[in-house]
C-alpha cells in the first residue's frame, strides 16, 4: 500500500504464466524488426467487463490489466486525511484488489484446463510486493514493476493460449458471484492458493484450504436438499424459521452428518461420499495430532472441491493439481 492521498494514477497487472513462457492467441512472429515484435507484443488482443464492473484486458505477452479505479467497487477515493481509519480502509481495499485478481488467475487456469486440455502449475498468488503497474499513455499500456522499473513477458513462444481461456474465467467468476455471493471471489482465490500451495510441496496447508472449500461447497448443496425437503416447496416436512436455523446454522449438524444425510437423498454419489470421509479424517488427524498429510491426500481434496464448485455452480470448474506442465 502506498502512503499518498491521492487516486493511484495506475491500473494493476499481472503477468500470467504456467511452467512456461507463453503468449495469448496469436504470438507475433517473422517481425523484421525488434521494435515491431514489441508493438505487437503489447497489443490488447482480449478485453472484456469482469464481475463488479472491472475492466479486464490482455495483451499478446501475457499480461492481465486490471484497471480497478473504472470500477465504483474498486475505485480508491482520496482523502484529506490520513489516520488509522483511512489506513484499515486502503488495507481492505487492497487486499480485495488482490483477492480479485487471484480469483481471475484461479478461473483462467481453470480455462486453459477447459479449453485446452492442458495441465499447468498453478503461479504464487498476488501480494502487495508481487504485483505489477500498468500506466496509460496515448492507448497504450506501459507495463512496471512496484518501482516503476518496465517489465517484460513472452516472446517468441511455442504455444499461445486460447482467448477461449478468459472467457471459460469470466463465466466461472460470474457463476461463482451469483451462487456463493460475496463468499465466490474469495472460494476462487483461495483454490489458486491450494493448487500453488501443492506445486510447493506444502501439502498441509493446500488440503486446509481445500477443505474450507469442500465445507462451503456443502453448506450450500444441503441448503438446496433442505430447501427441497420443505412442505412449502413440495417437499414431505414442514419447516419453520427455528428448525431451518438449526438445520443451516446449528453445530450438531458436523461435516459428516450432512454427507451422510446427502448421500441417502442421492445429492452426493457413494464415491464422492468415500472422497469426502476421506478428506475429512486427513484434516482431522493433521488439525488434532499434526499427523502428515501426503501429496495425494492434498491432490484428492483439491479435485474434490473442484467437483463440488462445479456441482454447485453448474459449469466446469477446474482447480489445477499439476506439478509441471502437461498435456
Amino acid at each position: 500500500m502506498e502512503n499518498s492521498l491521492a487516486i493511484s494514477p495506475y491500473a494493476l497487472a499481472v503477468y500470467f504464466y504456467g511452467g512456461i513462457q507463453y503468449c495469448f492467441e496469436s504470438a507475433p512472429r517473422d517481425m523484421t524488426s525488434m521494435d515491431e515484435v514489441n508493438r505487437k507484443l503489447a497489443e490488447i488482443v482480449w478485453q472484456e467487463t469482469g464481475p463488479s464492473n472491472v475492466p479486464i484486458s490482455a495483451r499478446r505477452d501475457g499480461f492481465l490489466i486490471f484497471d480497478f479505479d473504472k470500477s465504483p467497487n474498486f475505485r480508491q477515493v482520496p482523502s484529506t486525511t490520513f489516520d488509522e481509519k483511512i489506513m484499515r480502509e486502503r488495507q481492505e481495499l487492497a487486499h480485495q484488489r488482490f483477492q480479485y485478481m487471484n480469483a481471475f488467475l484461479m478461473a483462467l487456469h481453470s480455462g486453459i484446463a477447459e479449453t485446452m486440455q492442458t495441465g499447468t502449475p498453478v503461479q504464487s498468488p498476488l501480494n502487495p510486493t508481487s504485483y505489477c503497474k500498468a500506466f496509460e499513455q496515448q492507448g497504450l499500456w506501459l507495463i512496471t514493476d512496484i518501482s516503476i522499473s518496465q517489465v517484460k513477458g513472452s516472446n517468441f513462444l511455442a504455444q499461445d493460449i486460447k482467448l477461449a481461456a478468459l472467457d471459460h474465467a469470466l463465466h466461472v467468476m460470474a457463476r461463482c458471484g451469483e451462487v456463493f455471493e460475496d463468499d465466490g471471489l474469495k472460494i476462487l482465490a483461495l483454490c489458486l492458493t491450494a493448487g500453488n500451495q501443492l506445486t510447493l510441496h506444502q501439502y498441509e496447508s493446500a488440503h486446509l484450504i481445500a477443505w474450507s472449500v469442500i465445507e462451503k461447497s456443502l453448506n450450500k448443496v444441503w441448503a438446496s436438499l433442505v430447501h427441497e425437503l420443505d412442505a412449502r416447496n413440495g417437499g414431505h416436512t414442514e419447516m419453520n424459521r427455528d428448525r431451518r436455523r438449526m438445520l443451516l446454522e446449528g453445530h450438531d449438524y458436523t461435516a459428516s452428518i450432512v454427507t451422510q444425510m446427502l448421500s441417502f437423498h442421492k445429492k452426493i454419489e457413494d464415491d464422492m461420499l468415500a472422497r469426502l470421509d476421506d478428506a475429512r479424517r486427513t484434516r482431522n488427524n493433521f488439525a488434532h495430532s499434526l499427523r502428515p498429510v501426503m501429496w495425494d491426500d492434498a491432490a484428492r481434496a483439491i479435485n474434490t472441491a473442484n467437483e463440488l464448485i462445479s456441482k454447485v455452480v453448474g459449469t466446469k470448474v477446474h482447480c489445477q493439481t499439476a506439478v509441471q506442465w502437461r498435456g
